[in-house]
């Protein structure tokens, strides 16, 4: 009687495969939806970078009568020179120039931009306050860091920036679908808001201060 009943619980060949074509029907829905969320998290890290990096340039112009950190050469990580250097307050904030999901061996993610000054003067340069205050774009509508792993930096640069207008995150040499969103690229802007634009509008976004462009010949 009791060998009955242990055959009567058990699951047929039949219903075991139903049971493990159901498991990886739901398998097959939720993990997108999972994946989605995570990268949705990281994203939002990332602005959180961008945010952090704001408080940061914000305290450096203050104490620097109005001048922004200028970009430089390709120095590393604690050398006195390059912006993310002349920013940072504590070494061991590194972390937050570093997309969490960076996908190449870059050691830092982000850049400032720095075209327009290098375009009038030829060098790298500062931007001052007054360069945003009385721009015809506005502050909220002028990038000032972006995210950016174009292959043309050197893996330990601690000073990325888009003095060539090919180093700027949506140009065609700027790879973009290697970015490592692959469909939206985190920005800053002087205002201090960030967000994750999936192309490069125009009418709100810019990297000069008297047109809205993507790239303009100064």
């Amino acid at each position: 009687m009791k060998k009955k009943q242990i055959y009567e619980n058990r699951f047929s060949l039949i219903e075991l495969l139903v049971v493990i074509a159901v498991i990886s029907i739901l398998a097959g829905l939720l993990l997108p939806a999972l994946s989605s969320s995570k990268l949705r998290a990281q994203t939002i890290k990332c602005q959180g970078n961008l945010s952090q990096i704001s408080k940061l340039l914000a305290s450096y112009t203050v104490n620097s009568g109005g001048l922004y950190a200028p970009a430089s050469g390709a120095p590393k990580w604690g050398e006195p020179e390059g912006w993310m250097n002349l920013i940072t307050e504590d070494q061991s904030s590194k972390n937050s120039y570093r997309c969490p999901i960076e996908k190449g061996d870059a050691e830092f993610s982000y850049a400032l931009n720095c075209h327009e000054i290098f375009m009038k003067t030829g060098t790298f340069g500062s931007w001052r306050d007054s360069d945003f205050s009385k721009s015809a774009t506005g502050p909220s509508k002028i990038v000032i860091v972006e995210e950016s792993n174009n292959s043309s930096f050197a893996k330990d640069d601690s000073d990325k920036d888009n003095y060539s207008q090919n180093c700027a995150s949506f140009s065609v040499g700027s790879g973009f679908a290697a970015l490592n969103h692959a469909s939206c690229i985190p920005m800053l802007y002087v205002d201090g808001h960030a967000d994750t634009p999936k192309k490069f509008d125009t009418s709100t976004m810019t990297y000069f201060t008297d047109i809205m462009s993507a790239y303009y010949e100064l």
